[in-house]
């Protein structure tokens, strides 16, 4: 039973919150409930908690009351020794009462969370917080969060003047006193924007910027809706264009504005390392001192928009680089590099870390790393509008191709450039590399962005980043005019072959095949050799890769030796070699005189995997030509293929392992099938090979089988080649190849991700053989698809609602029509979308059983005719129970 003074306490912790309905009306508090966290360790001595609380809240009250404070901090120390700190902020704009009101309402929230020993809530109008330790100084934490309207602004230019409104804010905040800001911004069309942004005032300028530009770049996700908030644990960001405070209790902000312009600080990656630095005091001392030196080199020059430094203190050696955009001025750069250098110290004692916005990024690592620039972690960030304009995808594609193109001849690597299109507006675009970095290397960089922008395409907005360079594109300006650079002089330097590619992407798929005929004949009658049976038609005029020399890979294997083996392929081994440079790669060996085909698919896996650069496809080193045999060089997976993990001893995968082996396999095809300038059929994509990196993220390899689909057929009539199990219905029994045929096959494989088990396992029941597709489809019908899922996968791990969604993309991938399949890309939005369209349910699949004469073939790829095959293949109805 209750203790009677116990009871007392908890009665006046439960009234005293109701004392301010005594002091007057109340106008508008601002209620809106935005979140609440509460501790999920209690009080042990609830006695003491509940008196603390009681005592703190008391004094929170009072100052907000009498000294009519929109800031207010208390502390307080009960018998039983809990010393509990709380904090209460309520908007400027409100007046003495609704501040009180918001109070009230906000402490009587914060008493759900009952005996938390730590607790907070937000609201429209105010924030109320305590905990056991002091906690004054933070301003942001992991749950930061934002609320978003639902309605999208009418208004053309309202994202832009949206974006102009939050960026002002994120860079004067910080600057004013009492760190708040209030502004109204007139809209093109007679609405306005109404904006505040506000810190707790025991903040520091640095933090309160901090946690601005993290507010900043948690809105973007609102716009263009007309409403917004983002919060965080000490700053509150709020905009909307209905009224939320008087006209007359704006802020001006344009003293503030006037000592620096737009640093672009949105945020677009961040990495920390998962290895911390042993030795922390030196540690520090050398993030300090370079970082000192980064930022005196760009205060110095006015012209200066790169950096290096290293320090070494205690043997421990630490270099750092900072690089702005050539656009921004100076005060802007230091801006960016402030908030990128106070972000980046979040990474703790990390011993390697990186920050990318729009403006600027920096780097810092324990060893030397000027000259990289293409690592596995690069990426994209593409916007969420698409654009009007007819042909817009066309011309963006040639403005980025012509960057990829002259930025590394230019001096500092940096291009801008402004391209107007026919259908009016204008595409704004620049690229830039790290300036210790060579020009083949920034190149190559410069490559990988321009294919992974084809992903933002058509959208209005995309940037592509990397270790070592930057693209963005466009409609909206985010340079002035007269920043751009001249580039036409460096488009017409190089050869004539690579020009006549960039031309025949832009002219079309007419243009296009007339070039590669005319070519292909030119090459016939100057070079009568055997050419291959339409495999690479249109690769021929591909650049290849680097050429190996033979010793030097034998050396690398120990001469091919067992030892080495990683397996053994349908045409040769591969080997894990070690070159004289110490890198370790992936040594593919052929033999010609095993097939007649395998010239040809050595010549057509060279060109076309040579020339595709996708951070989901396996990367070609280069190649080797000696006798019969023919060698290619990859890049080395450790973790081998996908099949070992799913089915064999490397261990089970987790959820989001399977999730991203799933969506980074849909964006390689994609690639293949849309983003590349000629589409790549690659005919045998099957668990075995796809290759996982050191993160586990997929890279689709084996092109042996790849054959190219002209612009202008839907499909290919071909003989039969790849792996029955995995094979559309379609091009085993018709040999009709397209696209389709790779989406089918994908879906097989993303089925035997979601379950663990193989597409070829029979299952016996009273009902019969049933294959790994045909009990999906069943489960599906019945509505029991989580009952697919692996059961090495912890429940606990994924969400119910998208492991049926994405067992349905699996399905709909493998109809029985090639038609109603979706296209990779769509396949890929598809992913990423929260929920299942529901005109896209799935239809009942086609089954190709396989009867091989050997079980074990078929997990083999095979390259033959059916009729001559020792392989039949029939079609199967799923039967629909």
């Amino acid at each position: 039973m209750m203790k009677p003074n116990l009871l007392v306490l908890i009665l006046i912790w439960c009234c005293t919150i109701n004392i301010v309905h005594a002091y007057g009306s109340v106008a508008n508090p601002q209620t809106h409930f935005l979140n609440q966290r509460c501790s999920k360790y209690n009080a042990s001595n609830l006695r003491s908690f509940f008196g603390s609380i009681n005592e703190s809240f008391s004094r929170l009250r009072d100052q907000v009351n009498n000294h009519r404070k929109h800031f207010v901090t208390a502390e307080s120390q009960a018998r039983g020794k809990i010393l509990t700190h709380t904090m209460f902020q309520c908007r400027n704009y409100l007046s003495r009462i609704d501040c009180l009101a918001c109070f009230n309402t906000a402490s009587t929230q914060i008493r759900n969370c009952s005996s938390a020993k730590a607790a907070r809530v937000i609201y429209d109008g105010c924030f109320l917080r305590y905990e056991r330790g002091r906690f004054y100084n933070q301003t942001t934490e992991p749950d930061n969060g934002v609320s978003c309207g639902n309605m999208s602004s009418n208004a053309t230019s309202f994202k832009l003047v949206a974006e102009k409104v939050l960026m002002e804010l994120q860079t004067t905040t910080a600057k004013t006193k009492g760190f708040y800001a209030a502004t109204k911004t007139e809209v093109a069309g007679g609405s306005a924007i109404y904006a505040i942004a506000q810190c707790v005032e025991t903040a520091t300028e640095d933090d309160c910027l901090q946690c601005m530009t993290v507010g900043y770049n948690n809105l973007q996700s609102c716009l263009p809706n007309t409403e917004g908030r983002a919060y965080d644990a000490g700053c509150f960001v709020r905009y909307s264009t209905t009224p939320f405070f008087a006209d007359n209790q704006t802020i001006d902000i344009t003293p503030y504005l006037d000592q620096v312009g737009n640093p672009q600080p949105y945020l677009l990656n961040k990495g920390c390392s998962s290895y911390n630095s042993s030795n922390l005091p030196s540690f520090f001392e050398n993030i300090n001192e370079t970082f000192s030196s980064l930022k005196a080199q760009i205060s110095n020059n006015q012209n200066k928009h790169f950096a290096t430094a290293n320090s070494t203190r205690g043997e421990v050696l630490t270099y750092a680089m900072f690089q702005c955009r050539n656009y921004l001025f100076k005060t802007e750069c230091l801006a960016c590099f402030n908030t990128a250098s106070t972000q980046i110290r979040n990474c703790s004692a990390a011993n390697g870390a990186r920050i990318i916005y729009d403006g600027c990024f920096l780097r810092y690592e324990t060893g030397r790393f000027y000259e990289e620039t293409t690592e596995p972690g690069n990426g994209e960030s593409c916007g969420n509008t698409s654009a009007m304009v007819v042909g817009f995808s066309l011309a963006a594609q040639q403005v980025l191709m012509q960057l990829q193109t002259v930025t590394p001849k230019i001096k500092g690597f940096y291009a801008a450039t402004k391209a107007t299109m026919a259908g009016g507006g204008a595409i704004y675009a620049v690229a830039q590399c790290v300036e210790t970095a060579a020009e083949n290397d920034c190149l190559r960089c410069m490559q990988v962005g321009y294919n992974n922008l084809q992903s933002c395409l058509p959208n209005t907005e995309g940037r592509a980043y990397d270790a070592g360079c930057f693209m963005r594109y466009s409609t909206t300006p985010f340079f002035p005019d007269n920043q751009t650079i001249d580039i036409t002089p460096y488009l017409k330097r190089g050869g004539s072959r690579k020009k006549w590619i960039i031309v025949g992407v832009v002219v079309g798929s007419g243009g296009l095949l007339l070039i590669i005929l005319a070519v292909f004949a030119f090459r016939r009658s100057r070079k009568p050799k055997r050419f291959p049976r339409g495999d690479i038609l249109g690769a021929t005029e591909l650049k290849g890769p680097v050429n190996y020399k033979y010793a030097d890979l034998k050396g690398a294997t120990q001469n091919f030796s067992n030892e080495n083996k990683l397996g053994e392929g349908g045409f040769g081994g591969v080997y894990k070699g070690t070159l004289k440079n110490g890198k370790i790669v992936a040594v593919k060996k052929l033999v010609l005189g095993k097939s007649s085909k395998m010239e040809d698919d050595f010549e057509s896996e060279v060109k076309l995997i040579s020339n595709a650069h996708h951070r989901n496809l396996v990367r070609l080193l280069g190649c080797c030509i000696k006798g019969e045999e023919r060698i290619l060089v990859y890049e080395y997976m450790a973790n081998s293929s996908l099949d070992r993990f799913l089915f064999g001893d490397r261990g089970p995968l987790n959820w989001k392992q399977r999730y991203d082996i799933i969506l980074g396999t849909a964006r390689g095809l994609a690639y293949l099938h849309e983003d590349f300038h000629v589409s790549i059929i690659h005919r045998d994509i099957k668990t075995a090979n796809i290759l996982l990196d050191d993160d586990l993220q997929p890279k689709i390899a084996d092109f042996g089988l790849a054959r190219l689909l002209p612009e202008d057929r839907s499909h290919l009539s071909t003989r039969f080649a790849g792996t029955l199990g995995y094979t559309a219905p379609e091009y085993a029994m018709h040999g009709q190849l397209s696209e389709k045929a790779d989406t089918y096959s994908y879906g097989i494989v993303v089925l035997e991700i979601v379950s663990g088990q193989k597409s070829t396992n029979v299952k016996e029941d009273e009902d019969g053989r049933e294959y790994l597709l045909q009990r999906a489809w069943g489960l599906y019908e019945r509505g029991m698809q989580l009952e697919l899922v692996d059961e090495a996968i912890d429940p606990n791990e994924y969400d119910a609602e998208e492991a049926k969604k994405i067992i349905e993309i699996a399905l709909l991938c493998t109809q029985a029509s090639a038609a109603t399949r979706p296209t990779m890309s769509e396949a890929v939005v598809l992913l990423k979308s929260k929920s299942f369209p529901d005109h896209l349910r799935p239809t009942m699949p086609v089954f190709v059983v396989s009867s091989l004469k050997s079980r074990e073939d078929n997990s083999r790829s095979v390259s033959t005719t059916a009729s001559s095959s020792n392989a039949t293949a029939s079609i199967s109805l799923p039967s629909a129970r």
